[in-house]
């Protein structure tokens, strides 16, 4: 006998289940939880509480640990170092004056109480009776931009009240505001000058240069009158009526020479001598650098790079759980079919036996 006949006579016997057997179906049936939401939660609760504080301990050992190894590449950290480089390193040089001989005053840290020293005392003084070539940089730190524009304005009318002029002036407001000025004001008045300016805010650095003029006034001087003299013997040799054509030539042709340099040696000696008349100042106004905040600890640096961890761990999880959400609702929603329709089917089975 196949298999098929077999099945077909099972189908036509019908056989009827005991009353016996009836009993402990039902009771098998009442006896059993009712699931949640329908259908049998697979997870147990025991287990749940052992592998979730594990996979926690886990996710946050594994943190500490790529934090503790990692290099310290956290860019607060480089902001900190930047800055405290850019605190510690001298003010820029205006440029145009050489190595000081004078006295130089040392910059004021930004940490200390904000003071104006008195700069008439600590200056050297320009040589009285001789002449001088002074050249003076001055750096100032002022509250804000505000500030900035108020000191470029004042140090310009400064400058012009005892008797000088700006040269030239270069103004940029922003975070960190700075100008440049280039001041000249008569010598015997640069102290005054420098006095007044450092007045404008806070002296951060200050640079004299004195060179002296008079030894080069004095040689161009004689050089002046030697060429005077040997142009006015020239003059005299001219007026002789004997001289030959070829011979007044070369002698008016050393003349025309002579004149030249004349002109050219006293342009340079005006030219030394207004340098002696009027001192050189490159002021230069800056706003205050911001207080910089002390570099975190490594212990602070390491629970933050767990923390960054953590978050990106958990972003991971996050976006695992958006994609795989999808198919895990439409697996259970499959599963929860297939056991609403056994148990429909079972029913069925009880309801015609």
């Amino acid at each position: 006998m196949t298999a098929a006949e077999l099945t077909a006579q099972i189908r036509d016997a019908k056989p009827i289940a005991s009353d016996g057997l009836r009993d402990r179906v039902r009771a098998i049936v009442k006896a059993e939880p009712a699931p949640a939401f329908g259908f049998r939660a697979r997870l147990r609760v025991p287990r749940l509480r052992v592998v979730l504080p594990l996979a926690a301990a886990t996710a946050i050992a594994g943190a500490a640990a790529i934090a503790l190894v990692r290099p310290q590449t956290d860019h607060s950290q480089h902001g900190y170092l930047a800055a405290a480089t850019k605190e510690r390193s001298p003010a820029p040089s205006t440029g145009g004056a050489p190595a000081a001989t004078g006295s130089d005053q040392a910059a004021t840290p930004p940490s200390t109480p904000a003071f104006t020293p008195s700069l008439k005392a600590t200056a050297p003084v320009p040589a009285t009776g001789r002449a001088t070539h002074y050249a003076a940089q001055l750096t100032i730190s002022v509250k804000n931009g505000n500030a900035l524009s108020d000191a470029t304005t004042r140090a310009q009318a400064t400058v012009r009240e005892l008797g000088g002029y700006v040269v030239n002036v270069s103004f940029a407001s922003a975070d960190a505001g700075n100008a440049s000025l280039t001041l000249r004001v008569p010598t015997a008045r640069v102290q005054e000058a420098l006095t007044r300016l450092a007045a404008l805010g806070r002296v951060v650095s200050q640079q004299v240069q004195i060179d002296d003029l008079q030894a080069t006034l004095d040689q161009l001087d004689r050089r002046l009158t030697v060429l005077r003299a040997r142009i006015a013997h020239i003059s005299a040799l001219l007026t002789d009526t004997t001289l030959t054509g070829v011979r007044r030539a070369e002698l008016e042709t050393q003349r025309a020479e002579l004149q030249a340099a004349l002109r050219g040696t006293h342009q340079t000696r005006s030219g030394t001598a207004a340098d002696a008349r009027y001192a050189t100042i490159q002021l230069q106004l800056q706003t205050a650098a911001k207080a910089v905040a002390p570099p975190p600890s490594r212990a602070n640096r390491i629970l933050h790079q767990a923390s960054r961890i953590l978050a990106w761990e958990g972003a991971a999880v996050l976006y695992v759980l958006v994609i795989a959400g999808p198919f895990a609702l439409v697996a259970a929603a499959f599963a929860l079919a297939a056991r609403t329709r056994r148990r429909n089917e079972e029913a069925r089975l009880l309801v015609r036996s």
